[in-house]
């Protein structure tokens, strides 16, 4: 048995456990190897960032192997901490992974003797076996989707491995070492029912780091629901966190159906997803959601005009998402929508079709999130280094959708052009 420490560097919100971190100890766990937990993200919006002091922390308890999760934004922090703690201690393994990684070329780019491994595939498949071998020769060497540093220099296990395990084969992420007090949401269950996503926006990044889109099956999520609250019974409310929950709509459904027969939402349990405005978001799809406790849907709307939506690579029709918005209210469901402005292809025109979308979602739409573009690394946008419009233009644009949605009775948040949350504007 192996001794093995989980540890995720200050990147996001600290509102509950990241999934990504509860994923890598839910491999650990099913391996049956000595798990411990360490979250520096929740920890640093508490007490700051202690390189060293937390180095020695994770140390401290003497682990054969540490394992890094790093998401986008954690790369700085966790080669910090990496560094630090191989030259504290040489012998402990450290290895890196999480979806900064997801593109095996920037392993290979990062790799060096500040640690000895970076898992660049999905980590429900890689993990199991990279601690497997280890266990056996304390050689990872060899293993595909690895980049190694070895004695020789960096090694790597000569190919990339694509990003089509099945996720109902893969161990229940783990949330037992996580402190549910310690979170902004105490009473949240972060979980996912997919991986990526099937469209392709040319300003946000999944697409590119995952090219296919998984999803699991409506019994594998209520299976690995059942299993989380078991282990945090305070949990009563579950929050999918995944771009695009309803990937699979006929999952969802199938959840749903689940959760009716096994009394969810009877004990008060309730839940809330990011989705797109597909067209089989069917009023018999939604009202099986509301019957399953189903209490809010925020869709990624982005945009009322037409042409701006297929510059964007979004393949949904403006009057199919007034359908989704109207049925999804009638079905009892919440309704929000982010609307984003300033990319490179949206004219005036193209602004005033956003307008007169707003205002036909009267009734339709309880809330509504507004922010300037962001253009992800790796997307499409980014590569090509687009140029959205200017801080002037983005300022009153923003201001013109927030008098909109404040006059149709819409609740309004707003993030500033850096993307962080200002006040909401009450409606």
């Amino acid at each position: 048995m192996l001794k093995v420490a989980v540890v995720q560097c200050p990147s996001i919100p600290a509102a509950m456990p990241p999934t990504e971190l509860a994923q890598l100890a839910g491999c650990v766990a099913y391996c049956n190897h000595s798990l411990r937990v360490i979250d520096l993200n929740v920890r640093s919006k508490q007490e700051g960032w202690h390189r060293d002091q937390w180095a020695d922390e994770v140390l401290a308890g003497g682990p054969d192997v540490v394992v890094l999760s790093v998401p986008p934004g954690a790369e700085d922090a966790s080669l910090a901490l990496a560094s630090r703690m191989k030259s504290v201690r040489s012998a402990a393994q450290v290895v890196l992974t999480g979806s900064y990684f997801s593109q095996f070329e920037r392993a290979e780019e990062l790799a060096s003797s500040r640690f000895d491994a970076i898992v660049g595939g999905p980590i429900e498949d890689l993990i199991p076996k990279l601690l497997g071998l280890f266990e056996a020769s304390g050689d990872w060497t060899a293993l595909p989707g690895v980049v190694a540093a070895t004695r020789e220099g960096v090694k790597s296990g000569g190919r990339p491995v694509p990003f089509t395990f099945d996720l109902d084969l893969a161990p229940y992420m783990d949330f037992s070492g996580f402190r549910a007090g310690d979170y902004e949401r105490p009473t949240h269950l972060p979980m996912v029912a997919s991986r990526g996503c099937p469209w392709r926006c040319d300003f946000c990044a999944p697409r590119e780091r995952w090219a296919k889109h998984s999803f699991k099956s409506g019994d594998r999520i209520f299976s690995e629901i059942a299993y989380a609250r078991k282990q945090q019974p305070t949990w009563r409310h579950v929050e999918f966190t995944d771009i695009m929950a309803n990937g699979s709509v006929d999952s969802l459904v199938r959840f749903s159906e689940m959760a009716v027969e096994n009394g969810l939402p009877s004990r008060g349990i309730t839940w809330r997803m990011q989705a797109a405005p597909k067209p089989d978001m069917t009023p018999e799809a939604l009202e099986a959601f509301a019957r399953a406790g189903c209490a809010e849907i925020v869709y990624g709307l982005e945009s009322g005009s037409p042409k701006t939506l297929k510059a964007m690579g979004k393949p949904i029709a403006v009057a199919e998402t007034e359908r989704v918005l109207r049925d999804t209210r009638s079905a009892g469901i919440r309704t929000v929508g982010t609307l984003i402005v300033g990319h490179p292809a949206e004219a005036d025109e193209d602004f005033e079709a956003t307008l007169g979308f707003l205002r036909r979602a009267k009734g339709a739409l309880d809330r509504v999130v507004l922010r300037a573009i962001e253009v992800q690394e790796p997307s499409v946008l980014w590569r090509g280094g687009a140029v959205r419009a200017t801080e002037d233009v983005l300022r009153g644009r923003i201001t013109s959708l927030a008098e909109v949605a404040a006059s149709a009775g819409m609740e309004c948040e707003v993030k500033d052009l850096s993307g962080t949350e200002r006040p909401a504007m009450a409606a």
